[in-house]
């Protein structure tokens, strides 16, 4: 059926019918119209509903996924695994493989000193053992470090020589390698300081000397 043809026998439906009749027909469209109006606002605000629902689900969803803590395991942690756990002493008997290179390194040099560390006291109860004889056993540690540093500064006169370079016409002043170029301080001195200053972050009343007290008389 055409779209002609629908109109065509509307208008003959509409022509047959009274003025009541054609009155009531308005009425009762009018009517239909208003609830589909009301049906289609309700459904409309339904839909914004659920879609900020919608919407606030998924933010939760995401933020607990952030959250949740990572199945890793940290580095730290005592990482027992059921296998390793089992009683069985074959499971049991494997060790973790260690990387090369790990550990302490062996020493390449000789020992310049050596020390004996005695044994006076017990440590459990004390007991004097200064005239016990030491058993034939021992424990030998290899200490590398630093000495000590001097109680006085050593001061230490550097004389610059002087030479004329006849091609350049400019007179040629040595440079000493104690010192940075306008210090007094010397390198070592320097170097401790910077240390003590930036690295260790000692206040500066902690790394300066403290002035030598006056002789009594």
């Amino acid at each position: 059926m055409t779209l002609t043809s629908i109109l065509s026998k509307t208008k003959q439906f509409f022509s047959g019918l009274t003025k009541n009749q054609l009155l009531g027909s308005l009425m009762k469209l009018q009517k239909d119209f208003k609830n589909l109006a009301a049906c289609y606002e309700t459904l409309k605000q339904e839909n914004a509903e659920l879609k900020a629902q919608l919407q606030k689900n998924k933010i939760e969803n995401v933020n607990k996924a952030a959250n949740k803590p990572s199945s890793k395991q940290a580095e730290w942690e005592d990482k027992q695994t059921p296998a390793s756990a089992t009683t069985d002493p074959k499971k049991r008997s494997r060790k973790r493989k260690y990387r090369k290179g790990a550990g302490n390194k062996a020493k390449s040099h000789e020992p310049e000193k050596i020390e004996i560390a005695k044994v006076d006291a017990c440590s459990v109860c004390g007991k004097s053992l200064k005239n016990k004889a030491p058993l034939s056993t021992n424990n030998e540690r290899i200490i590398e470090d630093i000495p000590e540093p001097p109680e006085e500064t050593a001061l230490v006169k550097v004389i610059q020589e002087k030479k004329y370079c006849n091609t350049c016409q400019q007179v040629n002043t040595a440079k000493s390698m104690r010192a940075l170029p306008g210090a007094d301080m010397g390198l070592n001195a320097t170097v401790l300081m910077c240390y003590l200053w930036v690295v260790l972050c000692l206040p500066f009343t902690k790394v300066k000397v403290p002035p030598a007290e006056p002789e009594a008389y």
